[in-house]
């Protein structure tokens, strides 16, 4: 039997049990009865219960429509449920062969960007840090599945043991005075990164541009979470998408990431002073990466040949061989051996003079080129290549003014 609801808002339908109600009210007709029914009475009268064989359903009404997404959220919690617990079961060996076969669940690939935020140190500060740089105030970083769709985001700030926020050791002062006086430590906030990244990662792959976030985070860990080895082995998952960008332009030079931004048609958008902006950026660029080089991009650990001093000390405390190898070295080229040495550039400053920013930015990008060693055929090709894929801002759709 079909019924023809009615659309009308102005009409008054005369419904079961001499009541009144407008259409808009209408959830279902009752055969038994012969009446249209509301909301109210599907949930107040015995016989209009749902599994009341005479409930014709509107299907278009909005009860139900929401009614069968709770219905599927709960489904899929459910799924989730059993499979967090059959993973905890198995690492015990507790699941048998049969129990595996019904629930096969392949984990799907993870993509995370991640920047850092440093301050400065100076004079005695450096010897406490033993020869570290800078010391991390802030971490930021969003979350890709294996399709590149946003997941979510993570930012914290760090408070610092050795180093003082001042206007000589921050860019902005301003921005994280009043942000780093009730942060985290550097191992709580590591933590809270850590568990963020959830408790399975080997389907991970964590990228950050050059590897000198990579050592920053290896020093961290060493002077200030020496005991926790899960930080440690969470950094076997990072990779170097600076290196993957160079190996896209056979560049001879290490590519700043305002370049790679130009490069890719991406304008920078969120605040220059997060780390989260960055992370989201630079999300933004390994995605047009990604379909420009169409997922036959090389993702090579940095653990395999980056290392530092502390590092060096630490594995060569723990007697056994190290993945961090100085040894490897010995067995590498000269030339290649280059290539792993060479620090970062840094980021292109503005022309002085005004003739120089009037200059068209396509004809800025091509003496960029020469800087960088790029051939200019193959900066053209990826350029318009770069150009047709479609940029994907992260900031937009997590909703993040960072």
């Amino acid at each position: 039997m079909t019924i023809e609801f009615p659309t009308d808002p102005k009409v008054i339908c005369q419904t079961l049990y001499n009541t009144e109600s407008t259409c808009s009210r209408c959830i279902g007709y009752c055969t038994f009865h012969k009446g249209f029914i509301t909301r109210k009475q599907l949930k107040t009268k015995q016989c209009l219960q749902k599994n009341c064989n005479a409930l014709i359903k509107n299907i278009n009404h909005p009860f139900w429509i929401e009614r069968e997404q709770k219905k599927e959220e709960i489904k899929l919690k459910k799924i989730e449920e059993k499979r967090i617990e059959e993973e905890k079961l198995s690492k015990f060996h507790l699941l048998t062969e049969n129990q595996k076969k019904k629930n096969i669940h392949i984990h799907e690939k993870r993509f995370i960007c991640l920047d850092l935020k440093t301050c400065k140190l100076t004079g005695k500060q450096k010897k406490d840090m033993k020869g570290v740089p800078g010391e991390v105030i802030q971490i930021g970083a969003v979350m890709l599945d294996e399709k590149l769709n946003y997941i979510s985001q993570f930012s914290t700030f760090i408070k610092p043991i050795y180093g003082i926020v001042s206007k000589d050791t921050v860019d902005n002062f301003e921005y994280y005075k009043d942000r780093l006086e009730h942060a985290d430590t550097f191992s709580k906030a590591f933590y809270k990164l850590y568990t963020w990244a959830g408790s399975n990662q080997d389907d991970v792959t964590t990228l950050c541009w050059s590897n000198s976030v990579y050592t920053q985070l290896w020093d961290e860990i060493f002077i200030k979470a020496k005991n926790h080895d899960e930080y440690r082995e969470f950094l076997k998952t990072f990779v170097d998408i600076q290196n993957i960008l160079d190996s896209s332009l056979t560049s001879k030079q290490q590519i700043s990431f305002d370049t790679s931004l130009k490069y890719c048609h991406i304008k920078f958008d969120g605040l220059r002073d997060s780390a989260l902006s960055y992370a989201l950026n630079q999300a933004r660029v390994f995605n047009k990466l990604m379909k420009h080089n169409k997922l036959t991009i090389d993702f090579n650990p940095l653990f395999k040949y980056t290392e530092t001093d502390l590092s060096k000390h630490f594995y060569a405390s723990q007697s056994h061989s190290s993945d961090f190898t100085s040894s490897f070295a010995a067995f590498m080229s000269k030339d290649l051996l280059e290539q792993f040495t060479k620090t970062t550039e840094p980021a292109e400053t503005k022309p002085a003079t005004e003739a120089v920013n009037k200059t068209p930015a396509y004809i800025s990008k091509l003496f960029s080129c020469s800087k960088y060693g790029i051939n200019v055929n193959t900066w053209l090709k990826f350029s318009t290549r770069m150009l047709f894929i479609r940029d994907v801002n992260y900031s937009k759709l997590a909703g993040t003014n960072n």
